[in-house]
This record gives C-alpha cells, sequence and structure tokens, in this order.
C-alpha cells in the first residue's frame, strides 16, 4: 500500500516538473521571439509599449545577467533590473548587426527541474566596419524561480572577430536602455530594424553571481 502511495507520488512529481519544463521553455522560446524584432518592424509607439510590458512582465525584478565573461568586452552581473542587463549587453554588442532567423535548439537542463533552459542558435552577423559576415552559435540560458519568472539570462559565444569593432549607432543612442533586454543583447534582426525602434521610443519612459554556462 505504501508503495502504491510513494510510487503515485512520484508520478505526480514527475508530471509536475514537466508541466515547469514546459512553461518555462514556452517563456525562454517568447523572450527570444520578442527580441528577434519581428513584431518591431511596422510597431506603432503603442505596440511597442506592449510588446516590451509583455517582455517585462517575463522577468522577475532583479536578474543575473553575463555575456561572454572570458572575452574582453564581455561581463557578469547579479541583482541589476532587466533595463540594466540590456544596457550592460547593448554596450558588448557593439560594432556588429546580427541577421534575423534565429533557428535554435532547445533544452531543459536535466535535474534542474525545469528552472534552467538552454539553448544552441546558430547564427550570421556582419562586422560594420567591413561588411563581412562571420558565422557563429551562440549559447543562451535562462534560469528560472518558483514564480516561473527569468531570474538569470545568460550568453555566450565567439566574440574574438569584433571584440575590438568601433562602437555603432546603437551603442551611442541614449533610447539604448528603452529597448526590451534581448532587442539589445542579441539585436536580431538588421541594424535598420533596431535603430528604427530605437527613433520610436526615444521619447518614451522605461518600462516599470553568473554560475558559467553549462559545458
Amino acid at each position: 500500500m505504501l508503495r502504491c502511495i510513494f510510487l503515485a507520488l512520484s508520478v505526480v512529481g514527475v508530471a509536475s516538473s514537466d508541466a515547469v519544463a514546459q512553461k518555462n521553455l514556452a517563456a525562454a522560446q517568447r523572450d527570444l521571439a520578442l527580441g528577434e524584432g519581428k513584431q518591431w518592424n511596422t510597431a506603432t509607439p503603442e505596440e511597442a509599449q506592449k510588446l516590451m510590458d509583455e517582455e517585462a512582465a517575463l522577468y522577475a525584478p532583479r536578474i543575473n545577467c553575463a555575456f561572454t565573461p572570458s572575452s574582453p568586452i564581455g561581463f557578469a552581473a547579479s541583482g541589476k533590473s532587466q533595463t540594466e542587463c540590456g544596457e550592460m549587453f547593448g554596450k558588448s554588442f557593439t560594432g556588429i548587426s546580427t541577421h534575423k532567423g534565429w533557428k535554435c535548439d532547445w533544452a531543459v537542463a536535466e535535474g534542474s527541474g525545469g528552472k534552467t533552459v538552454i539553448a544552441w542558435c546558430p547564427f550570421k552577423y556582419t562586422l560594420d566596419s567591413t561588411g563581412e559576415v562571420v558565422s557563429s552559435t551562440s549559447m543562451l540560458k535562462y534560469e528560472f524561480d518558483d514564480e516561473g519568472l527569468i531570474v538569470g539570462y545568460f550568453q555566450d559565444f565567439d566574440t574574438s572577430r569584433f571584440a575590438n569593432a568601433a562602437p555603432s549607432v546603437l551603442a551611442a543612442s541614449p533610447a539604448t536602455s528603452l529597448l526590451p533586454m534581448l532587442a539589445v543583447t542579441a539585436v536580431l534582426g538588421s541594424a535598420s530594424v533596431v535603430v528604427a525602434l530605437v527613433r520610436v521610443l526615444q521619447h518614451k519612459p522605461e518600462p516599470n553571481g553568473y554560475e558559467g554556462l553549462p559545458a
């Protein structure tokens, strides 16, 4: 009898963990989709604000974030707001324009209780200084709390081709902090799309321990 009860509880636990994993996976995928900029192309200021609010709702008030800490342009920060992390990512992503259409392979980290979501994303970017197109693979890691909010966002890829590139217009713009975090971090889509978004948002108000990426 006790064994039957134990087995029943185990099944419930697995089902619950699977539900958490699927929910968090969907949230991470939605966050990346929002950052890719497809919806931003034709967004009115009101629509842009709605998209920002939707993305902000995915995040906890304070998060940990990092971008390739081993790189000279990388960083690792903790206890920051989504906007603050976005500003730091924006400074790191200077001198390149990434291409749209990321197709990532997603996975929920085993043993994380559904709270760690990882993605491998082949992508291309253009060096603003030379026009050269570079192929790379970015690793993304999302960490979630018990409420299903993102409390950690980490990105890692080889920055050697652009670490010393000249700053871009986006990084110099005072409106950078108004962009949702992934619109700044991954700078997904063409530079013209992001710059156009900056122009739309530049008069709008701001929306209200890194542990390393898995090998």
